[in-house]
Parts: C-alpha cells; structure tokens; sequence
C-alpha cells in the first residue's frame, strides 16, 4: 500500500531525464518541504544529490549536507549529531544547537526535539534560500528520521528545501514527503559510458554486462574491472555468475541485511542454483531453515527480490546473485540437487531473451558434466549447450563443447550433434552421419512411439539441405521415412520435409493457413522455410518476418542470420528491395559478428544481384566477388546460382547479351541447382530475357525443359508464373498474347515479374504495330521499374517508348496539378502499393497518405486508385 501512495508522486514521464529535469525545478522553487530520491543501489542517486549540491554552492545557497552510514544505524540521534556538526559556524542556529544537544541523550523522541529541530531549519533558512542534503536517508537512525520528518512539517512554510536520497525500504520513514524513482541510465548512454571505461571489451561480454547492469552506473564501471584477467573467449556464457568487486558487492548486498531472519539464506539458495519449482523451493527452504518457508517467500516475491517465470523461481536481479555468491563462504552456500526436478525436460533454446538466461541456459545444459557424469546424459547437456551457443551466434563455442563428448552417446545425440555442425557449415559434418543415417535413427525413434522425435530429426535434417544437393537418393530416403509417419499437414516440421522431399504432397493453402497461426518461433522457422520451398512467396515472406523480430528480440543471432537472410530473399523476388536492402544490411552485419561464413556468402551473392537489378554494376561485380572470395572452395549451390545471376544481368544490362548467357549457362546446366525450385527458374527467366534479346541459343530449350522438369516436382503459383514468362520467350505458344495476359494475370503478386512480362508483351505489341496497347503497357511496366530503382529495365522501357513513337513517361504535365508529395503518392499507388507500404517507403502514416489520395483523386478526375495507371499514362 505505501509503494502504490509512494508511486503517485514519480514524474508524470518518468525517464531518468525527465526525474532529472524535475529535481532541477524543485531546487528553483521548492513545491514542497522536502522530496525523496529513491533508486536501486548503484543507480547514481548519489550522483543526483552531490550535482544538487554543487549546483547550490554556485548560486551563492546555503547548504548543509550530510550523508548516513550503516555503523551508525542503531545510534540513537546519530544523525541528528551529524546535523549539529554541520550548522556549527552558523550564528543564529546556536540557540537550537544548545537546546538539542542537550535534549538528544535519550532514546525516545520526544516533543520539544523535535521543534527544537524545526528551529534549527528556520535558522538555517533564515537569511536567504538554503538546500539540506542527506545522502543515504536508508541508512539514518530512526530517531533521527522520525525528528527531521516531524520537524520538515513544523517548518514547511520558513525551513529550508530538503532533498533526501537513497533506497525504496527509508522512504517509508518520510510520510509526508514526494518520493520519486531515479531510473537507470538508457540504453545508448549506458552503453557509451561502458565503452568509456572498457573500449577494448569483449563485445559478447559487452552485451552482459550491459544487460546486468541495467542502466546502473556502478555495475557499469565496476564490472569491467570485475571481468579483467577471467574475460576468455566465451566467458560471458560459461560464467554464471559474473565476478564482482568488494564496493559492487557490498552496495548490492546493503538492503539485504533489513530482511527478515532466514530471507537472506533463501536468496542464497535460489542464487546458487538453477530456477526453482515453486513448490520444490518451498520444500527445500523449509529445510534450510527449519520452518515453513512459503509464506516468506511470497512475501520476497511480492518485493520483487524473486520472480516466478515459465522457467522457475530466480533472482530478480542476476548481480544480487553474483554477489551473494561472492561474499558467501564455501560451507555456506546450500546444496540442493536438481532444483527442477528430475522429471523436468523442457525446451533449453526457448526464453532465451538476455545473455544471463543465454548464460542460465547453458549452465543448466552442462550441469551433468560439472557434476562429474561422464555418460550419456552429460552428453546430451553437451550437445544442449552446443545448440545453445549456435543459437545466440556463439560459433566459437560449438566444438570446444563438442570434443568434450564422450567415445559413446545415445545415438539420437549422435545425430543431434551431426545435424548441428551440418547446419552451421562445420568441416566436420562431411565426415559424420549420412542422411541415410539421420533417417535410419529417425525411424527407431517411431518404431519405439516417438514420432515427434523421429519429425524433428527429419526436419532438422532438412533445413540442412540448404548447403548440400538434394539428390534423388536423399529425396528418396527422406520420403520412405516420411511415409512411416502419420499425415501432419498442421506439423510445421512435416511441411519441411515434405517440401524438400515431395512438395505435390502439401495442400498449399492449408499450409499457408498452419503457417499464420504458429506461436514458437522454431515452428514458425520451419513454416517459412518450407513455404519459400514452395513457392509461396508472400506467405514465406508474412511468417518470416515475424520470425526476425521475435529472433532479434530474444538476441538469437545464430538463428536471426539465415531467417533475415530468407526474409530479404523473399523480398527481392516479391520487388519489395527496398525493405530486402534493409534485411541484407542488418544480416550482414550479424553474420559478420558471429562468424557464419557461409550465410555471408549467400548475403554478398543476394546483394549482388540486388545491385545487378538497379543498374549498379560495378557494386553487383564487388559483391559477387565478395560472396565467392568468402565462399572459398565450398559447394554451395545457391550461392554461386545467385553470384551467376548477378554477373548476368550486369552483362544484360550493359548489353553484352552473349556474355551474360555464358555466365549463367553453367549453373543452369547443373542437376544440382534444380533443388532449388524458385531459385533456378527465376534465374532461367533472367536467361531467357538475355537469350531473347540476343542471337538464338541452342541451350535455351534445355534450359526450358529443366525448369519444366524442376516445376512439375514442386508446382507452386509463383514458380508456375516464372516458367510461364519462360516458356514465352524461348518457346512462344501459337496464341502468344493470350498467354501473356494470362501470365500478367498470375504474376499480379509479383511486381518485378510482371513489369518484366509488361515490357515484353509491350514490345510485342509495338511489332505487331499495335502502338497505342503497346504504349500502357510500356507506360505501366515503367512506373514500376522507377518505384524499384530497377535501373537497367528503366532504360530499356525507355528505348522501347521512344521506338512506340513517344518520350518516356515525366512528371511535367501533372506538376500543374498535384503537389511534389501528392505526386510521389499517386505514382507510388500506380503500382499497386497500399497506404502502408508507400508510407514506410516515404515516412509518412498510412492516414497522411490516405489524406494525399484523397486530395489528388478529384484533381486527376478519378474516384479510385484501380484507375490511376490510365489516368497517369493519359497525362504523361
């Protein structure tokens, strides 16, 4: 009840500037007697008060400063002597002075101490604005307190201001004084301090201290020095408890010694090991304190010294543990074995959110071993923490944990263990389990009723494949154990497999639908993943972006690099490049950071092809070079499929047709690459547009017949609309232009591919001298290149135009009627951009866009944005 009163009087915004700000209007003009200052220790509140004081001294204020110590806490009036000590130069407080020093011998406050002491504030106050300072007001005596409180409300109209400082439990003391909350620092100027003190810091160390610390200065430049001499490579994770100095400790421990008898041995308890089962605590801590526990823990709970989580009941604060660990001895920390229970098994790579639940997991993970087992389940916690640290992007982690295992383990850790250096491009995993391995334990698993083992083997199998060949013998053995199992269209792990094995065994739509409604994001990775294999590009596209967020908020950067890097692949393919440039930046530079060569390879290939399609060909040529400099001597297809893509349509580009054939002719041509379905045909209709252009090419109907091939064994709506624009132009059906309508048609989804077959089937249409249809094609397919920066199809729309007999589309005839912004809107609605995305590309709300339609539409005569590419082609 005291801390809701007490929160009624924080600022109404209350950020550590706005409490800051506000502490400055109080010295100005004092609203009231006295105000309290309360924070965590090591917050800075300290800090506050001495500024407060300097600030005083510089305007020629009377001030009177005192700071309360813990020895002193018991001494009746110790802070009171302090008060004296500090007004003894003061003339006109003598009088106050001599009657108190008189009056404080005893223990009890009694009435005439206390308008003694309101005497004393009026003296100080007497010849002009005067500030009492009391750092540390938890520490001061309660006779004290109590005399300074009744004497702050006697003299509340001629005392002086009285700002206090210290922790939540001594503002309890002062009942007629606001108390505000000091918060910590935010995160960039904690972060700056840090660098300040430790610019050489380890940034994964960086990353824990910063989140331990918790905006409180102290921890901030104290920890660094803490770490030095035991910050080894991976420290941050494999140290539970970070080290701490002799002052961080003893500030973090200070509120400790006012709890209840028995709550400091049950904080140790709880701080020594992993999260506790609420009722297992219960049963343990009436152990160690010889009586019923639950009604004090509760009461710690609700003081916000434990907190109950999915995971158990832990520490609130992750450097109270490290510090009662730190200043406890050996013989007085409790022992109590497996504080979740023997029967717990849960997800070790779920709730991961800070780098101390990374460091929590991966202690838990471990605790066999460190227990000294050195059988299968001390393999299995290896193999645990192994996939925790290629979670969070702790690659340098993997193997040391790895070599630790024993010469024999369970054969599903084997597995487990080969999966995890598959998927991390580990040197290794070329000499480990085959698939044929992966699905002959996956089928043990089932025959001993445990399917959804067998499904997860499976399915990390085949999130794998991305760096090997599907070949027909592993697409084979996936589908035999596939087809053991029980049909699981809902199951986001049968999806992959099926996917990757036999994707005319997926009901799109329904996996669509199943894909939306997942919550963990492992589900919803698998989901994206398989919807990419797909086809399904604008659901792939939905799910895994979501994923991303989720990923970057729980800092799993291991797993954030390949689903940002599907993310801006889907991207590019949908002509959303604009937000694909912002993924490959942001996974770069992640990649980068975690060292997952591989996965940076795929990111420089997909730049470069990116920059390939705006025109930018020296930067598409660098990043090409860049992804296979890094890819080195691995067989990644897709990445040299991208890096052959990009080179390609740089030479389409500068119109070296020949060359550009002859650098994507060879991937095409490998059996490899037709694995990756939208991949290979999407390529193949930038062959085609280069071959069309050029002197005929007898590898075309080859090309034709592979993507053929390619589609029939995983049809998708996306793959079908590429292979229709490539049948088009390297096999033109009889009724050719009832086939490019059809494919405008089914290509409405995909803006970059429809601009493509617009520009064709408009260049078409000019030689069949239809000029006047050729121009809206033109004119449409034009608008859109210019809203995706595609610069080299610019260009060519461009020729094209000019050859129809008209200048390519400007702005000069609408500039009369439509605002600069209204314009950038309407072109923007042209290609069938919504309010919101046309905002996000502008920076404006989706309502101010709505507010520059609705202003532009009468201008331009129109009633809908349906009608805008006619009207827009009309006027230029």
């Amino acid at each position: 009840m005291a801390a809701a009163r007490r929160a009624d009087h924080d600022p109404p915004v209350a950020t550590r500037a706005a409490v800051l700000r506000g502490v400055v209007s109080y010295l100005r003009n004092p609203s009231s007697a006295g105000l309290y200052l309360r924070g965590m220790p090591g917050i800075g509140v300290s800090t506050v008060l001495s500024s407060a004081a300097a600030r005083t001294r510089r305007r020629g204020h009377r001030l009177i400063m005192i700071s309360a110590s813990p020895a002193e806490r018991d001494v009746p009036f110790a802070g009171l002597h302090q008060m004296l000590h500090a007004c003894r130069r003061l003339t006109a407080a003598r009088p106050a002075i001599e009657l108190l020093s008189a009056a404080v011998g005893g223990r009890a406050v009694q009435p005439d101490v206390v308008a003694a002491t309101g005497s004393l504030f009026e003296a100080i106050a007497a010849d002009g604005p005067a500030l009492i300072v009391v750092d540390n007001a938890h520490r001061l005596d309660s006779p004290t307190a109590e005399t300074m409180a009744g004497a702050l409300e006697r003299a509340r109209v001629a005392g002086p201001a009285m700002l206090l400082g210290g922790h939540d439990a001594g503002a309890t003391a002062w009942p007629g004084v606001p108390v505000w909350t000091l918060p910590g620092l935010p995160a960039p100027a904690a972060r700056r301090l840090l660098q300040s003190r430790a610019p050489a810091l380890d940034r994964w160390l960086a990353d824990r201290i910063l989140d331990e610390a918790d905006g409180r200065p102290l921890a901030l430049i104290e920890l660094p020095t803490a770490w030095e001499g035991r910050a080894a490579p991976g420290a941050d994770l494999l140290v539970p408890h970070a080290p701490m100095t002799t002052r961080l400790a003893q500030s973090l421990l200070e509120e400790t010694r006012s709890l209840p008898a028995g709550a400091g041995r049950i904080l140790l308890l709880v701080a020594g090991g992993q999260p506790w089962r609420p009722a297992r605590l219960d049963a343990a801590a009436w152990e160690l304190i010889g009586s019923p526990a639950a009604a004090l823990i509760g009461s710690l709970t609700t003081a916000g010294w434990l907190t109950d989580g999915p995971d158990g009941v832990r520490l609130a604060d992750p450097l109270l543990a490290a510090a009662l660990m730190h200043t406890a001895a050996a013989d007085q920390i409790p022992r109590m074995e497996d504080p979740l229970g023997s029967g717990y098994h849960g997800d070790l790579s779920t709730a991961l959110t800070s780098p101390a639940d990374h460091a929590r997991a991966l202690e838990r993970a471990l605790a066999p071993l460190r227990a000294g087992q050195r059988g299968e389940r001390a393999g299995r916690g290896l193999v645990d923490g192994a996939t925790i640290a290629a979670d969070v992007g702790r690659f340098a982690l993997v193997a040391p944990l790895l070599d630790q295992l024993p010469e024999r383990i369970n054969p599903v850790d084997a597995v487990r263990r080969d999966i995890l250096l598959r998927s991390i491009d580990d040197p290794a995993w070329a000499t480990v389990s085959s698939a044929e391995s992966v699905c002959a334990v996956a089928d043990t698993c089932r025959a001993a009723g445990n399917p959804a083992l067998a499904l997860d083997l499976l399915a990390g199998l085949a999130a794998t494949i991305t760096w090997s060949d599907t070949d027909e013998i592993t697409r084979l053995r996936l589908l035999a154990s596939l087809d053991e199992l029980d049909d699981h269209q809902s199951d986001p792990r049968w999806l992959l497999v099926c996917a990757t094995a036999d994707p005319a065994r997926v009901n799109g739509t329904r996996a669509e639908a199943v894909a939306r409604g997942l919550a963990d994001d492992r589900g919803r990775w698998w989901a994206g993943l398989a919807m990419r294999r797909l086809g399904r590009l604008a659901s792939a596209a939905e799910v895994l972006g979501g994923v991303v967020l989720s990923l970057i908020g729980q800092r799993r950067f291991g797993l954030v690099v390949p689903a940002a890097a599907a993310l801006a692949d889907v991207q590019l393919l949908l002509g959303r490049w604009d937000a694909a440039q912002e993924q490959l930046r942001f996974a770069g530079a992640a990649a980068e950071r975690t060292g997952q060569p591989v996965w940076r390879a795929y990111l420089h290939a997909t730049t470069a092809l990116l920059h390939a399609a705006r025109g930018q060909f020296g930067a598409a040529r660098s990043c090409a070079e860049s992804a296979e400099r890094v890819l080195g001597d691995r067989p990644v297809r897709p990445v040299r499929l991208r890096v052959a893509a990009a080179r390609g349509t740089a030479f389409m580009g500068e119109g070296r047709l020949a060359e550009a054939c002859v650098e994507m002719e060879p991937m095409l041509r490998s059996p490899g690459v037709r694995a990756y379905t939208v991949d290979f045909t999407v390529v193949a209709t930038l062959y085609a547009e280069a071959a069309g252009q050029g002197a005929p090419r007898p590898e075309g109907a080859a090309v034709l017949a592979a993507a053929q091939e390619t589609l029939r064994g995983n049809p998708s709506h996306d793959g079908d609309a590429h292979l229709r624009y490539l049948t088009i132009l390297l096999q033109p059906p009889p009724d050719v232009e009832t086939a490019w309508i059809d494919l405008l048609d089914r290509a409405e989804q995909l803006p970059w591919l429809q601009a493509r077959a617009r520009l064709h089937y408009g260049s078409w249409l000019r030689r069949q001298q239809r000029v006047t249809e050729a121009r809206g094609q033109l004119h449409h397919a034009g608008a859109v290149f210019k809203a995706l920066g595609a610069g080299a199809w610019s260009e060519r729309t461009a020729r094209e135009l000019r050859a129809a007999g008209t200048a390519a589309p400007d702005d000069r005839p609408l500039s009369g009627l439509l605002s600069p912004q209204e314009l950038t809107v309407v072109q923007l609605a042209a290609t069938g951009l919504s309010n919101r995305e046309i905002g996000a590309r502008l920076e404006l709300s989706p309502r101010t866009v709505g507010s520059h339609l609705a202003r532009a539409f009468p201008k331009l005569a129109v009633s809908s944005r349906h009608q805008l590419p006619a009207r827009l082609q009309e006027l230029t």
